[in-house]
């Protein structure tokens, strides 16, 4: 709850959401004028300018380059150079790996840094519930559902031992998948102690809705017997009504969490009172892009942030022009006595050179009302 807190009070203090919604082109706040049938004039700046300097931070294809620290590489005997080239052909390999989805997480991350943060979980696992590249079951799509062992097919006396081995082997038999997967920012959370370095704060973590059956069947995950569908109180997916009409699988909300002070991952859900998982762990395989590290809080400066009053002024400058466009079309008045109201309706439609007439012993049948006067540098500059 605390660590709720400090994320929504950085999120309100540095307009986060507003950040989002500018990047998207939702910058007014009544974006119809009076009558409710005229858009006002909203020119986005914050857009184009975000992708145009994606080019420039951000390479699809890296290449990693790996050396050999200064004071091993003199060793007698020392194959650590061939070492070095294993590594370094494995990291790129694992880069250029679609399965690895390094390129699609970490684009997503980069853009998401400029009105937040970025945020990939990297790491390997066989299991689904956490590389998003590994192989799925079938969802069953039934409340608190209960997923039962599957029989082992019958077999010949005779087979039994050889059977016995050979699951023996296909239980070590796993393949561990190397992931890359991008954390929305919201759904991340530190530690009350709030600071700029991720390693000095006591925790670190973010949540996720799984389905309820893909956590029951998951092997990496232990007292899953009475865990039961819940996610936020304020989300609609908690509504049962909800879920009968959508057909949708029953989500559980994990809460992943690595305490950076005892080195334990923990994996709690919510409304649970067990833990699903405690594991130790060396090296946190959380990253994060941020731009604008507040150097006394650990979440950022938004890039855009700084540009939101900027847009605010262009935007309004923009209408103020074409509200002195508009009001500075020449409108006139005509004497009734002078002219025909049919005579003219000929002078509105005709074009150059249209001629009425007019009654005799009249004078300036027709007169230009006069406009106010605006600054034409002042205009200018607004242009």
């Amino acid at each position: 709850d605390a660590a709720k807190k400090t994320q929504e009070d950085w999120s309100k203090q540095r307009r986060v959401k507003e950040c989002l919604n500018y990047y998207n082109g939702e910058q007014l706040k009544n974006p119809f004028d009076e009558t409710g049938e005229v858009r006002l004039i909203q020119i986005n700046k914050i857009h184009p300018e975000v992708r145009n300097n994606i080019p420039s931070l951000y390479y699809y294809r890296p290449f990693a380059r790996l050396t050999t620290a200064p004071e091993q590489i003199d060793d007698p005997g020392t194959e650590i150079e061939a070492d070095m080239q294993l590594l370094q052909d494995t990291a790129n390999h694992l880069i250029r790996d679609p399965e690895g989805r390094f390129r699609d997480s970490t684009f997503l991350g980069l853009k998401e840094a400029h009105w937040a943060f970025g945020c990939v979980e990297v790491g390997y696992s066989p299991e689904f519930v956490d590389a998003p590249n590994a192989p799925k079951p079938p969802l069953k799509e039934k409340k608190d559902t209960k997923v039962p062992t599957p029989p082992k097919p019958g077999a010949p006396p005779d087979l039994q031992d050889m059977d016995a081995e050979l699951a023996s082997l296909k239980a070590q038999l796993k393949r561990e998948r190397f992931f890359v997967k991008h954390i929305p920012y919201n759904q991340v959370f530190v530690s009350q102690s709030d600071k700029p370095i991720l390693l000095e704060n006591d925790w670190v973590g973010y949540w996720e809705d799984l389905p309820l059956e893909d956590v029951k069947k998951s092997e990496a995950y232990s007292n899953t017997n009475d865990l039961k569908s819940c996610t936020d109180e304020k989300d609609p997916r908690r509504d049962e009504k909800w879920v009968e009409e959508t057909g949708a699988p029953d989500p559980v909300r994990l809460y992943k969490i690595w305490d950076l002070r005892t080195k334990v991952r923990y994996v709690l859900a919510a409304g649970h009172d067990k833990f699903l998982l405690q594991k130790r762990f060396n090296r946190c395989p959380l990253k994060f892009l941020r731009f604008d590290v507040d150097p006394y809080h650990f979440y950022p400066r938004p890039l855009i942030l700084s540009k939101l009053d900027v847009q605010d002024e262009y935007n309004r400058s923009r209408q103020f022009i074409a509200d002195v466009r508009d009001g500075i079309r020449p409108r006139y008045t005509y004497d009734e006595d002078a002219v025909d109201a049919k005579q003219i309706k000929k002078l509105e439609s005709g074009g150059i050179g249209a001629y009425v007439p007019r009654h005799g012993g009249t004078q300036d049948p027709i007169t230009p009302i006069t406009q106010p006067s605006y600054s034409e540098n002042a205009i200018q500059a607004l242009t």
